[in-house]
């Protein structure tokens, strides 16, 4: 009986990745035994692009993936002023050329299906490529999975509508060498690595993977990042100055230091300590509904989307070392 299941021919399903990736190496490019990177086959290809062009018929999604742009400026012109004056303008325009066939931005991620029941929800290998990519320098955006025994397609379609309607210009020239897939196999070979030899971290990359990739500040996932980090590094507070704020302004300094690289910040040469403090002086204003004032007590943290881009680069350097360093990350959060 096992020598038959063995002998059984593997079957495969598929992701569509949502960027348009232009890939300096060739491909298939292998993640794990089960997991690759691919151009479609033909049939792939036009289930994808099928489906991208029912999600939108008036301004056709296939676009971004067989199309080029390039920023062009305009001739300077002397344009009035409400005010009266006049000043010269250069605007800049976006030019599309669309790309030959053999050039088309389509990849997908083949995974391997164990049946019916794998085709009704999104796969764990490619959850945990997805919270690999987040963590590392290049985001992954995989919104559709489609099975290898069914025609049926699995995804939010909402998801790849707004990613494609506010895509801005960088989202649609991305490049990846070979280094990138590199770097993404082995954050991905991590993160299955702590799934399993350590859950608690898993879980906080679950739940980074889980709030919403969104532009712009939004105060909700200014929060959620706050409550990954306090999910990482602190535990439930033992007296008054054991609190989350002052185990955050305690650990950060020693965190940071071991990092691949310091988080940048433009809040001045603020110390680290004083730092988080003043960021969870702003998180209590968020979480009770206070008011945030920047020309006042906040203004050393320039502002709101300031403070978010900041968190989340943190957050993300702070899982990098956790993947690397998970007992001692585990050790730091009883201290």
């Amino acid at each position: 009986m096992a020598e038959a299941r063995a002998k059984r021919k593997r079957v495969y399903g598929f992701a569509h990745i949502g960027n348009p990736i232009e890939f300096k190496c060739a491909l298939p490019f292998q993640l794990s035994p089960d997991l690759s990177i691919c151009r479609p086959t033909v049939t792939q290809l036009n289930r994808i692009r099928k489906r991208l062009h029912n999600l939108n018929r008036f301004d056709d999604f296939r676009t971004p993936y067989e199309s080029v742009f390039t920023r062009k400026p305009e001739k300077p012109a002397l344009y009035k002023l409400e005010t009266g004056e006049t000043q010269e303008i250069q605007f800049v325009y976006v030019e599309e050329k669309p790309l030959p066939k053999q050039k088309w931005k389509y990849a997908i991620v083949k995974y391997r299906s164990d049946g019916l029941v794998r085709e009704h929800f999104k796969p764990q290998e490619i959850v945990d490529l997805e919270i690999a990519s987040r963590i590392g320098p290049h985001h992954l955006n995989i919104f559709n999975t489609y099975g290898a025994w069914s025609s049926a397609q699995f995804g939010s379609d909402t998801e790849l509508f707004d990613f494609l309607s506010h895509g801005v210009l960088q989202d649609y020239n991305d490049v990846w060498k070979l280094s990138d897939l590199e770097a993404l196999k082995k954050t991905y070979n991590d993160v299955v690595a702590i799934r399993t030899g350590y859950p608690e971290l898993y879980h906080s990359c679950n739940l980074y993977w889980s709030l919403p990739n969104l532009r712009g500040y939004n105060e909700l996932l200014c929060l959620g990042l706050f409550a990954v980090i306090e999910s990482l590094i602190t535990h439930s507070p033992k007296g008054e100055s054991d609190s989350i704020s002052h185990q955050i302004a305690a650990k950060v300094k020693l965190l940071s230091n071991r990092f691949e690289r310091r988080v940048e910040h433009d809040f001045g040469s603020i110390e680290d300590g004083k730092l988080w403090k003043k960021l969870y002086d702003f998180r209590s204003k968020l979480a009770h509904g206070g008011k945030v004032d920047f020309g006042g007590t906040f203004q050393i943290l320039t502002d709101a989307y300031s403070v978010q881009l900041f968190l989340e680069e943190f957050l993300r350097a702070l899982l990098r070392f956790a993947l690397v360093e998970p007992r001692l990350c585990m050790d730091l959060k009883e201290c």
